[in-house]
Parts: C-alpha cells; structure tokens; sequence
C-alpha cells in the first residue's frame, strides 16, 4: 500500500473515533428560519429548565372553542446552555418523548429536527424530537440562574431560568388564577361543577419596584393555582 492511502485510511480512522463535537447554540439558531429548517446534522448539550411533570410547560390549544388539546403542555420543554445565555423551547414528537425533569443535563441530537424562528419577540423552538434523540448525561447539574429586573429581560432571556428581583402582584386578592371557574379543563378542584372546558390558563399581572410589569401565566391544571392561601403578599 502506498503512503497516499495509508495517510487517507488514517484519517478516515480518526473521523470515525472521534464523535462530533457539540454545535452551541447561537450556530443553532442562525440556521433557524421563520418557515422552520431542517437539520441534517447537530447536537447541541445543555441543561433542562422545564420539567415534563409540570402541568404548566406551555400553553395549551384550543383547537376550537370548546375542546383544547392538553397534550400541547406535556409535550413542550425548555433547555438553556451550560452558561444560561441561550435557551430553546422543546417540542417532542408525543408526550411519552419528553421525560426530562428540571436541571438534567442532555446531548440532544438534531439531525431530521426542526429549528424554527420566532419574532417579536426573537424565540427559538426545536420540535420532531423524539426519545431516541436524547441521551441523559447527569442529573442535577448546575442550573445557572441569572437575577434580573423586568426591564433588564432581553429576547435572549426566552426559554432561560431567570429570578425575577423584586416582584409582586398587582391584584392582591385570590387566587394565582382568578378565573370563572365553569371555562377551564375538569380537575379534582372543580369536578363537581361540570365545567364547560372552553379555555386553559389564566394571565396574573406582576409588577416589580421600578413600575415595569409583566404577566405570569397559569395553566388551569396546576394544583396550586387556588390552593385556598392567595397569592403571595
């Protein structure tokens, strides 16, 4: 064998050996286009900020006026990268792909997934991802947390874990969700009244020490949205 081919077999041999390094995110997100582009290649490594227990991931659908899909929330999650500057939204191809709790550490991997962007305001979701894509690396990794006023957040915030400083609700009375209680989805808080299931979550606004508000929205199947102690005061 000449020297040629053996210098092409060697190299061959380290392509193979060596897995492909991780994309970061902001090489992620510049392949992302408003119609959603499908990756070919990629992984990305990162830390969950969601918890696919959660009744209150995502908002739910109403697919018409009276029917709302509740699987939209159990198949949504968020990852933020190991530093807290970025995040995505995850959406899993059904709601037995996203089992991944709050601070598991992951490798996803992007090929047939796709990136789609957002605007006003900038926002990023990785969807088609399937179980298979995902490997778990650790649990209870290092969630770095950064510690803002609402008029520091930045599109860039989306889909990160953020401590809001300084807060509170505008409406002191009741309950996070101060909703009729006939519109949201049937749960163990108002099974008795026969509700009509029309709508899923309510929007609580807030407030921080600066004037600035924003608003906190609140899924209808979460146990503690009228859990008979009011809103913090």
């Amino acid at each position: 064998m000449n020297s040629f081919k053996r210098i092409l077999l060697f190299a061959v041999a380290i392509a193979i050996s060596i897995p492909a390094a991780a994309e970061s995110f902001e090489n992620i997100r510049k392949q992302a286009s408003t119609k959603g582009t499908i990756l070919n290649a990629g992984e990305i490594t990162g830390i969950i900020v969601g918890d696919y227990r959660s009744p209150n991931a995502a908002i739910n659908h109403n697919t018409r006026y009276d029917f709302v899909d509740l699987r939209t929330n159990k198949k949504t999650n968020y990852i933020q990268s190991e530093d807290g500057k970025y995040g995505f939204r995850l959406v899993f191809n059904g709601i037995y792909d996203n089992k991944f709790k709050r601070a598991d550490k992951v490798k996803i991997n992007l090929a047939g997934c796709t990136i789609t962007k957002e605007d006003n305001p900038e926002r990023y979701t990785i969807s088609g991802i399937s179980i298979g894509c995902v490997e778990k690396v650790a649990e209870g990794a290092e969630l770095v947390a950064k510690e803002k006023n609402i008029s520091e957040l930045t599109d860039a915030d989306l889909y990160t874990n953020v401590t809001l400083k300084g807060v509170e609700f505008m409406n002191k009375q009741g309950a996070y969700t101060n909703v009729y209680e006939m519109m949201p989805q049937l749960s163990f808080m108002n099974q008795e009244r026969n509700p009509w299931c029309f709508g899923d979550g309510w929007a609580s606004l807030l407030k921080d020490a600066e004037g600035e508000s924003i608003y906190m929205l609140v899924n209808s199947k979460c146990s503690w949205r009228r859990n008979g102690k009011g809103v913090p005061q």
